[in-house]
């Protein structure tokens, strides 16, 4: 590929959600999505940059391994 001499600057504007929700209290389902805007971005002329607007979608498992007997208390227990 043809040498490209990075330099700093605004590199992109992001915009992301995501959901997550408790399936047990060990497993846990998550739900992501991001959109980048690269359009304005310094390195714009890089050989490396192909678009200039990515999605990221992203879903899984997340394990805990170990959960702790003693819970801390929710915001209306005193």
């Amino acid at each position: 590929r043809p040498r490209y001499s990075a330099r700093e600057g605004y590199l992109t504007t992001d915009l992301a959600a995501g959901i997550h929700a408790p399936l047990t209290p060990r497993l846990e389902f998550f739900l992501n999505f991001k959109a980048s805007l690269l359009a304005d971005s310094v390195n714009r002329a890089s050989p490396l940059m192909e678009s200039d607007f990515n999605l990221t979608a992203l879903t899984g498992l997340s394990w805990a391994f170990h959960v702790s007997e003693r819970r801390g208390r929710s915001a209306g227990s005193h």
